[in-house]
């Protein structure tokens, strides 16, 4: 738990797979920002603020958030410990990584394999 007001900001970058038709890379990488002040003495949500800039209306992130508030025990816990806002914003993306670095290593041995024969 936090004693102390706390104020910061980051930027999170994560892979999505494009839904569209076009020819390319079939990966974008997106970021969201966010920036907290979190004032744990007032035991008020009212007295901290959140800011997510997302690359896109309803992303996951937003929608997690959003079900998580909307249920009462989970919302007293996001507001007893902010660090857990942040750990659900980065696991609404960590996942899609691990898929996106195989597709970069296929294509970097593609690359290595073509090199070689030549």
């Amino acid at each position: 738990m936090l004693i102390a007001r706390t104020e910061f900001g980051y930027v999170f970058k994560y892979p999505e797979l494009r839904n569209r038709g076009k020819e390319g890379a079939q990966w974008s990488i997106r970021q969201t920002g966010v920036y907290s002040k979190v004032v744990p003495e007032s035991r008020s949500p009212s007295k901290s603020v959140w800011l997510f800039l997302h690359p896109t209306y309803e992303s996951k992130a937003e929608t997690q958030l959003k079900v998580a508030l909307d249920n009462p025990e989970r919302a007293v816990s996001l507001f007893r410990d902010p660090v857990e806002v942040h750990k659900l914003v980065m696991q609404c993306y960590m996942r899609k990584w691990r898929p996106y670095l195989r597709d970069v290593e296929e294509e970097l041995l593609r690359i290595v394999s073509n090199f070689e024969s030549c």
